[in-house]
């Protein structure tokens, strides 16, 4: 017996055409409620969408923590900023160019490029439109900025950065407004709430 909600039993092969038709409502998004599948996939590929994301997020915020540490005259702060910076992401300790160039753009699971590529192909099996053309964005500026070939100053990574940070954070609040907006409980719902638990 396959329960869909708590007063609906299907038995038979009525069932599986009701899964079907649960699951062809939008096979790209995530839907809350009682008659509604998240798959074993959907989970995996936003978990990891998610991951990717935020380890995006954290490489960019560790290397504009080193080009913000980096004063003029602190080049080689920023030197071993970026060597502690490029072994904490196991890039072993490297000159600060061949760094630079792997945590933004090169390795295949250190680089914020890579990184944003991984949350697109796990955004475009479970996420809406709207959160794959903002990853698609961040990716666009990000092969822009190589393709016109920076050279890394403190001043010109803190710029990259802080460009990815921005459309990382649009990419949040479009997630956080196509799923999880909510409108503000009342107090009788909240009450209502608390007593089913």
């Amino acid at each position: 017996m396959l329960t869909c909600s708590p007063t609906k039993h299907i038995r038979g092969p009525a069932k599986f055409a009701s899964v079907a038709d649960d699951l062809s409502d939008d096979p790209r998004s995530i839907a809350s409620g009682r008659d509604k599948w998240i798959t074993d996939t959907r989970i995996y590929n936003l978990i990891w969408m998610g991951r990717w994301l935020e380890r995006s997020e954290n490489i960019c915020r560790a290397l504009d923590s080193a080009a913000m540490a980096s004063t003029g005259e602190a080049r080689d702060l920023f030197e071993s900023t970026l060597t502690r910076v490029s072994a904490a992401y196991g890039l072993g300790s490297r000159e600060s160019s061949d760094s630079l160039n792997e945590l933004v753009w090169q390795s295949p699971t250190s680089s914020i490029l890579s990184c944003l590529h991984k949350a697109r192909e796990n955004a475009s099996q479970v996420a809406p439109l709207e959160v794959i053309q903002s990853v698609n964005a961040a990716i666009h500026d990000l092969e822009g900025k190589k393709a016109e070939g920076v050279v890394f100053t403190p001043d010109s990574l803190h710029s990259l950065v802080t460009q990815v940070l921005a459309d990382l954070k649009m990419t949040f609040g479009i997630i956080e407004q196509t799923w999880f907006r909510r409108e503000a409980l009342g107090e009788e719902e909240i009450m209502k709430r608390f007593v089913q638990q």
